[in-house]
């Protein structure tokens, strides 16, 4: 008894010691980002970020908070902290140190998951990025809608059910989409699937914006004139997202831009197939 009393009893000290530690080094931290400039200048891979320092401090635990506060590291003879990343996507951490808000936007699916570790590393992530290339989601389709196994390819099955689908997840850059048979109206859209009943929804009402393969374009319910040409079997249509924009063409034809209302809208590729027969395929 007298045993485990002593081996409770030491486990007891280590315990409050080590969190005497982890208090002091605490206070440290906190003295050193009080103690730090206002003004923080970053080199990231040899483009220099300037920022205050409540901005840069702005998400807690992250890895800036390290950065000024732990001591190990020291800014060089210029006075900026190196950072050896991409500046081409730590431009799009800057925005989210300011406005809290992430665009993954017009990134190829290699830098998806560059972003994506970038975050990790930073200790920034909130939610992940897409880390997969687009493809249907066949949870999330009509009944009469059929899924091929490697999710790239739909089909109408039956002209009395329903013939809507939508992707996995949102539009991040690129989609193109081979109309391999086309007895009926196909409707391309796209538009947030939040709040959205698919069972009684409407691409050309319903959508941010909506392309037919009869040529038609509809931007948030409304018809527009377009310069899109209709669809046959065997067309390829690309729909291309921006920063501030989104762009449709028809096989190598001109490109038909919509601006964006919100450029950190989140729009998921949502189609509908009217008619049996009609396939649609993604085209990595």
């Amino acid at each position: 008894m007298t045993k485990t009393r002593g081996r409770a009893t030491e486990t007891m000290d280590k315990t409050s010691g080590n969190m005497t530690k982890w208090m002091e080094m605490e206070a440290r931290i906190e003295e050193n980002v009080k103690a730090a400039d206002n003004i923080v200048t970053l080199d990231v891979g040899g483009t220099i970020f300037k920022t205050s320092k409540d901005t840069l401090l702005s998400v807690e635990g992250s890895y800036f908070h390290a950065l000024l506060g732990s001591g190990l590291w020291e800014p060089t003879s210029t006075g900026s902290y190196f950072l050896d990343l991409d500046p081409h996507l730590f431009r799009r951490v800057f925005v989210y140190l300011r406005t809290g808000k992430l665009s993954w936007n017009r990134l190829s699916y290699v830098e998806l998951k560059e972003l994506n570790a970038m975050m990790d590393y930073l200790k920034l992530s909130d939610r992940g990025a897409p880390t997969h290339p687009l493809r249907w989601n066949a949870d999330v389709r009509a009944p009469g809608i059929a899924v091929s196994t490697d999710l790239r390819t739909i089909e109408r099955l039956a002209s009395q059910v329903e013939g809507w689908c939508i992707a996995d997840r949102e539009l991040t850059d690129c989609l193109r989409l081979r109309v391999d048979a086309a007895p009926g109206l196909v409707a391309i859209a796209l538009g947030s699937t939040a709040h959205v009943d698919m069972r009684t929804w409407s691409p050309t009402s319903q959508s941010m914006c909506c392309f037919l393969t009869s040529g038609e374009f509809y931007v948030r319910g409304v018809a527009i004139p377009t310069t899109l040409s209709k669809v046959l079997a065997s067309a390829i249509v690309t729909v291309r997202r921006g920063l501030s924009h989104v762009e449709f063409a028809v096989n190598n034809g001109q490109p038909f831009n919509v601006a964006l209302d919100d450029p950190f809208e989140d729009l998921c590729p949502m189609v509908t197939l009217k008619n049996a027969g009609c396939v649609l395929t993604i085209l990595d």
